[in-house]
């Protein structure tokens, strides 16, 4: 979920959010620390109690990006090859952010990679409904239509 720079040793984001901890507490990027409590709540409960866990996350840390941390750990749990979890990932990003294009577009990509190809077409057509540009889905959509021809 971090970047890795290719000629630093060092993750400059981590360091940087880091020394802002040290000038302002107010100041660090609580991100990291969110989506690793809402990773360990999907790896260690049930879905049920994992979304749970993820409310009360997500009052103590009101000022992350919620959207944006929920995607990235669906697209670290599919990294994993975990597609059940972050299908269930990209579910709780749609109801949370229901006008985003891209948590739908997310979910059809799990739905996708679960041969789901039903679901997926269902995701990428909302997707497309909230961002008639999104390149993606259309791609996908006509790769769909290829494989159910065969």
């Amino acid at each position: 979920m971090a970047y890795k720079w290719l000629y630093y040793p060092y993750d400059l984001d981590n360091v940087t959010n880091s020394i802002l901890g040290f000038i302002d507490e107010d100041l660090k990027d609580k991100s990291p620390e969110a989506q690793k409590l809402i990773y360990t709540a999907f790896t260690s409960r049930s879905e049920e109690e994992a979304i749970l866990q993820y409310e009360i996350i997500k009052t103590k840390y009101p000022f992350v990006n919620f959207e944006n941390a929920l995607n990235s750990l669906g697209y670290a749990f599919i990294g994993e090859k975990n597609i059940s979890t972050a299908i269930s990932i990209f579910k709780l990003n749609s109801r949370e952010f229901p006008t985003s294009a891209n948590v739908y577009d997310s979910l059809a990509e799990a739905y996708f990679l679960n041969n789901d190809y039903n679901l997926s077409i269902k995701y990428f057509q909302e997707s497309l409904k909230l961002d008639p540009t999104n390149q993606n889905a259309k791609n996908y959509l006509s790769k769909i239509e290829k494989k159910l021809k065969k």
